[in-house]
């Protein structure tokens, strides 16, 4: 029973915010692709607490890119993404049992999607997107680390790799010292 009102409410919410605006639905993740070459994503997470009657749920966003010029990887996850965040309002966590106003559940849940659209409207394009990450005003954005390994790797392999030797150099470790190796020798040639 809850979980037929959890799907009516996330159905409702894709026919009127997600699929006007060329959203992509598959299972709980919708995902938004550019001319650019970036992918945003969000996602419904449903607890591991959550059962037959009560469903607590978290909505996950996130902006990913490729070192080509499109997504070649069109069902990427949100952990996955270069960044990625949880929605802050009403503490992250929303919650639908039988006790719950359905009208003000999904209420709140779509003033929660204005905060990601808050997020993605600064990220205008792929390079607006490295450059954010680059400069370290994406990383202001979310307690998630941005410039881990596979970040510093993709930025690396696209042409960066001068501007992240020394955050690279300086991180260490058995695969932040391969990938300072491989940038050195790039910068050489």
């Amino acid at each position: 029973m809850i979980q037929n009102i959890f799907k009516r409410m996330i159905d409702e919410i894709y026919i009127e915010y997600f699929k006007p605006n060329n959203w992509k639905k598959q299972g709980s993740n919708y995902r938004l692709f550019d001319d650019s070459g970036l992918g945003k994503i969000i996602n419904f997470q449903k607890s591991k607490w959550s059962d037959v009657t009560t469903i607590e749920f978290y909505i996950n966003y996130g902006v990913y890119m490729e070192a080509g010029d499109c997504i070649v990887n069109k069902s990427f996850k949100e952990y996955e993404c270069q960044f990625r965040n949880r929605t802050k309002m009403f503490n992250g966590t929303y919650i639908l049992n039988e006790n719950t106003n359905y009208e003000k559940l999904k209420s709140e849940v779509t003033t929660a999607l204005k905060e990601t659209d808050t997020l993605f409207d600064k990220i205008a394009n792929k390079q607006v997107f490295i450059s954010m990450i680059l400069s370290g005003t994406l990383q202001k954005e979310t307690d998630t680390p941005i410039m881990h390994y596979y970040t510093c790797k993709l930025l690396s392999d696209m042409g960066y790799y001068e501007e992240i030797y020394e955050y690279v150099k300086a991180c260490g470790g058995k695969y932040f010292d391969s990938l300072a190796e491989e940038i050195k020798i790039k910068m050489k040639n």
